[in-house]
C-alpha cells in the first residue's frame, strides 16, 4: 500500500476547483459591461453617451478587482499543488567532515591534536 501524501490533496482539488469556477463565471459580467458600452455607443441620445463613459469606468474597476481575484485564487491552488521529488532534485550526497576521516568540532579545539607534532606537550596520561 503506498504511504500518504505528507499534503492535504483535497485541498489543493478544492482551491483548483474554485480557481477554474472564478475564471469561468468572470467574463459574464465583463461581457454585459462591453455590451452596455456598446450600446451607448451606438445609441443617439447624449445622455446614453453619458452613461456609456460610467459603463466604461466600470468595466474597467471591474476587470482590474476580477483579474485581482482570479490571479489570486490561481496562485493559492498553485501553492497547494502536491510536489513529488524525483531523484534528480534530491542531489548528490555530501558526507561531513568526520565521516571523510576528520576529527568531530568538539576535538578541534584541543591544542594537543590540532597543533603540529613536537611543538606541545602532550598529556600526562598517554
Amino acid at each position: 500500500m503506498p504511504l500518504p501524501l505528507p499534503v492535504d490533496r483535497l485541498a489543493y482539488l478544492r482551491l483548483r476547483r474554485r480557481a477554474r469556477v472564478l475564471t469561468v463565471l468572470a467574463p459574464f459580467p465583463a461581457v454585459w459591461f462591453a455590451l452596455q458600452v456598446y450600446g451607448a455607443a451606438r445609441s443617439e441620445e447624449p445622455d446614453v453617451h453619458a452613461r456609456g463613459a460610467w459603463w466604461f469606468v466600470h468595466l474597467g474597476l471591474y476587470l482590474l478587482v476580477v483579474g485581482w481575484v482570479v490571479a489570486r485564487a490561481w496562485r493559492r491552488s498553485r501553492a497547494a499543488r502536491p510536489y513529488t521529488q524525483r531523484i534528480e532534485d534530491l542531489g548528490a550526497a555530501r558526507p561531513s567532515g568526520e565521516a571523510r576521516g576528520g576529527c568531530p568540532s568538539s576535538m578541534r579545539r584541543r591544542a594537543g591534536i590540532e597543533a603540529s607534532p613536537g611543538r606541545v606537550e602532550p598529556p600526562r596520561r598517554w
